[in-house]
């Protein structure tokens, strides 16, 4: 009798959504993302436009490093992309909260990826306005299928 009381109360489990949101006017949407297999690594990034469609991007093969350098070569390939083609505004998305927070100066750097996280910063800085959000991985996976490419 406890037992169907407590089903019939059982909470559920609350889902949460998770779904792509347009960067607003103007604003590029720029999705960055690492992977480590068996035979190395690869990082890639997507660049959207505000309605969503595909303006940049592009993966490649790292060899054997680790997901943190491999994050941040990702991202610093994208911002390097988007400079060169002369894009301004940029929301920048990653599921690698470690990434996105050392960028932002909100926690320590790993020794490993200093000099790339300081590079990044130095990147971020030729923007008229940029943005970092982490996101959660199923939301990132666009750039997920892009980043298999680099293998």
């Amino acid at each position: 009798m406890a037992n169907d009381y407590n089903n019939a109360n059982k909470r559920g489990n609350k889902e949460k959504l998770i779904r792509w949101i347009p960067s607003g006017d103007d604003v590029f949407k720029l999705n960055f993302d690492g992977s480590v297999k068996n035979n190395g690594a690869a990082g890639g990034f997507v660049i959207q436009d505000e309605c969503g469609d595909p303006v940049l991007a592009g993966a490649r093969s790292l060899g054997e490093v680790s997901i943190n350098v491999v994050e941040c070569l990702a991202l610093r390939d994208a911002l390097w992309m988007a400079i060169s083609r002369g894009l301004q505004k940029i929301m920048v998305e990653g599921d690698s909260k470690l990434i996105i927070e050392a960028v932002q100066g909100t926690s320590s750097v790993l020794w490993r990826v200093k000099t790339i996280i300081d590079d990044i910063k130095l990147i971020a800085g030729s923007f008229d306005l940029i943005s970092w959000n982490h996101v959660y991985q199923k939301a990132n996976f666009v750039v997920n299928v892009v980043t298999d490419v680099g293998f």
